[in-house]
């Protein structure tokens, strides 16, 4: 009998693929295919099935939100506030086929994607000076959402300051490294390359700041690039992890 439930599933799950794979769209039967497919596929195949309760709830929320936001640099604690009704009721929504957190969600995420690189664009180019006396905690698992959409801006100007510095600064003992290196081959007479001692010039401080400056604002524009493409189905697929990952860490959707 076990089989026989667990062949279905499979062929279900089969089912909901090739629809995702020939539409790519918002399809609210095909998701509702998939969920069950998922759902009934762990039951079946897990030999510890879950609880659906609201310890089970408060898991999924919390795998969702760290998926999708782990970093702290789109959602506010406004739009937390928001979501967290669902916390308690996604035991019951996924019971039901029901999408209601999910839908509410891919929403405010969209919304939230689109602020931050508007926030980004503005502060990428600004003086960072100001930020002299402010404290960054490194360590994200320690930070706190932003409470709003201007302490948002405060964070990011926070973030990119931060990853500025630490490449300029990275620069600068590269720097010296090599004239370090120079200078003790000067000193042993020993001989240096002549594409080598050509390519090598020191560089002013303000020059290495502009390479940190534009290597940063590089690596973020490719971030917001690949954000732009993201879909509802690819959100989806996150919303399936997080609830797979209550069942087991190690399963993938």
């Amino acid at each position: 009998m076990m089989k026989m439930k667990g062949i279905s599933v499979v062929i279900l799950m089969s089912a909901g693929l090739f629809l995702s794979a020939v539409n790519p769209g918002y399809n609210p039967a095909k998701e509702r295919l998939i969920l069950n497919a998922v759902v009934n596929y762990m039951d079946a195949l897990h030999l510890d099935p879950v609880e659906y309760n609201d310890e089970f709830s408060e898991q999924v929320y919390d795998n969702y939100i760290q998926m999708s936001d782990g970093s702290k640099r789109f959602l506010t604690q406004v739009e937390l506030d928001v979501l967290e009704k669902h916390r308690l009721s996604l035991d019951d929504q996924i019971t039901k086929r029901s999408f209601d957190f999910f839908n509410e969600s891919e929403t405010i995420f969209t919304k939230s994607i689109e602020r931050a690189e508007a926030i980004y664009n503005s502060v990428i180019e600004s003086d960072f000076s100001d930020l002299d006396d402010e404290n960054f905690e490194r360590d994200v698992e320690k930070r706190e959402f932003a409470k709003d959409a201007e302490d948002l801006k405060l964070a990011w100007k926070k973030v990119l300051k931060y990853e500025i510095n630490a490449r300029l600064n990275s620069k600068i003992d590269n720097q010296n490294m090599r004239i370090e290196a120079a200078e003790e081959a000067a000193e042993e007479e020993l001989d240096v390359e002549e594409d080598e001692e050509d390519e090598f010039r020191i560089k002013s401080e303000e020059e290495l700041y502009q390479e940190a400056h534009e290597a940063t604002k590089k690596s973020y524009d490719e971030l917001f690039d690949i954000l732009a493409k993201i879909r509802r189905s690819d959100r989806f697929e996150t919303y399936m992890n997080a609830i797979v990952f209550v069942f087991d860490p190690h399963s993938q959707y």
